[in-house]
């Protein structure tokens, strides 16, 4: 089983960033990959990736601070527009991602996979943000959709050492269910 999950360096100052935390000190044996926080630019290296690897699953990592449950986001905006730099320090504001659809679904049935999941703690997302997360998610669905390859956007709270234990029991069964 080939598959890809990937997460984020700390942005905007912050030491560290909650959807690399959530994988730490967990044996997953599918291949991790550390993004930069950079428009396009991450997008181009998990593409890169894809076109090198017959993936059967990605899942995308990103933390939302702000949140109170880890999200199953189901679809990705067109727009990146956000009064926060990436690592790059370049800002976009109402920017249009490429010239085409208003959003994009994920190919996994979130409904369905929540059922799999404790709802105490997860929750389904229909916004992705218009950051960095965002122009990911929408570019890497881009390209995985009509390869019929799954993939899903996770965003992450900020948890304590007792909720990350809980959001890694999550997080492992989101990818038994991807597999």
């Amino acid at each position: 089983m080939a598959a890809l999950i990937t997460y984020f360096k700390p942005f905007n100052q912050e030491k560290f960033n909650y959807s690399g935390l959530i994988l730490e000190d967990l044996k997953l044996g599918i291949k991790v990959m550390e993004l930069d926080v950079l428009y396009e630019k991450d997008a181009f290296r998990v593409i890169e990736e894809i076109n090198k690897h017959s993936f059967d699953f990605i899942i995308l990592l990103g933390e939302a601070r702000s949140r109170d449950k880890m999200c199953l986001e189901k679809r990705a905006s067109n727009i990146n527009d956000s009064k926060i730099a990436d690592n790059n320090q370049i800002i976009k504001t109402n920017e249009i991602i490429f010239p085409d659809n208003l959003y994009l679904e994920t190919n996994v049935d979130v409904q369905d996979l929540l059922k799999h999941l404790d709802e105490t703690f997860v929750e389904i997302s229909q916004d992705a943000g218009t950051f960095i997360c965002n122009d990911l998610y929408y570019r890497v669905l881009q390209k995985t959709k009509p390869l019929n390859i799954p993939t899903i956007f996770v965003h992450v709270p900020s948890f304590d050492d007792n909720l990350k234990k809980k959001l890694q029991k999550e997080l492992l069964k989101i990818i038994k269910y991807m597999k």
